[in-house]
């Protein structure tokens, strides 16, 4: 029998979150990305875990598909690596303290939330990531999707849902469906004024904004809305 890990499970809209959140740094990229209502694919070779979307296949399920053939190097080469593809990542935690340091550039960025709802490229495709630490060999066809939404249990701090797309492409969304825009700890007044004159601009109508504070205790981060 195979286990969970293993095998991709279906996600009705039912069961996704109602929302996600989506951390950055502010820089062009993020004002272009903003601007297009677009969310941005990283090819999978420019991800900073160096085992996501790493294809391992079996050797029989390449005799099973190429026969003798499957023993030269060039036919494993092409099977492992003949598909380009794009990730786009997302997290169910706006508070994450790692996850602002790490991907908000040191609590100066922003964390985007996303009501999935609003959204039918999120509400349909978005699936969640699985943590283990087993096996990914792939044995079969039926297994091959786990590649792509299985990472090992150092990085399950992240809560991650992702989408998978083309490499280094955008992908748009509807801008209703960017609900709120929280600024970091450490975000400056001319980043808080350019984001939020972005956002006027690029016509988000129904954005609001929050800022990250560190609660009295020294230890918590706390999401307040932005005065004014």
């Amino acid at each position: 029998m195979r286990s969970k890990a293993n095998r991709i499970e279906r996600v009705s809209p039912l069961n996704r979150p109602e929302f996600v959140y989506k951390y950055s740094a502010v820089n062009q990229y993020f004002f272009d990305a903003l601007s297009r209502s677009s969310f941005w694919f990283s090819h999978h070779d420019k991800l900073n875990d160096p085992l996501d979307c790493k294809l391992e296949l079996s050797d029989e399920l390449l005799e099973s598909h190429f026969g003798s053939d499957s023993k030269h190097p060039f036919i494993r080469d092409f099977a492992v690596n003949a598909f380009i593809w794009g990730v786009c990542c997302f997290t169910t935690d706006p508070v994450n303290y790692l996850m602002w340091s790490h991907y908000a550039a040191g609590h100066t960025g922003v964390c985007l939330e996303f009501r999935t709802r609003r959204s039918e490229l999120l509400l349909n495709t978005l699936h969640p990531v699985t943590y283990s630490d087993e096996s990914r060999v792939i044995k079969t066809m039926d297994e091959y999707p786990k590649a792509f939404f299985q990472k090992t249990t150092h990085w399950a701090y992240e809560k991650e849902w992702r989408l998978l797309g083309g490499g280094d492409e955008y992908m748009s969304y509807p801008r209703v469906a960017l609900s709120s825009i929280t600024f970091g700890v450490k975000a400056t007044a001319d980043t808080i004024a350019s984001v939020i004159s972005e956002c006027k601009k690029a016509s988000f109508q129904r954005t609001s904004f929050f800022r990250i504070r560190i609660a009295s205790s020294g230890s918590t981060l706390v999401r307040e809305p932005l005065p004014g």
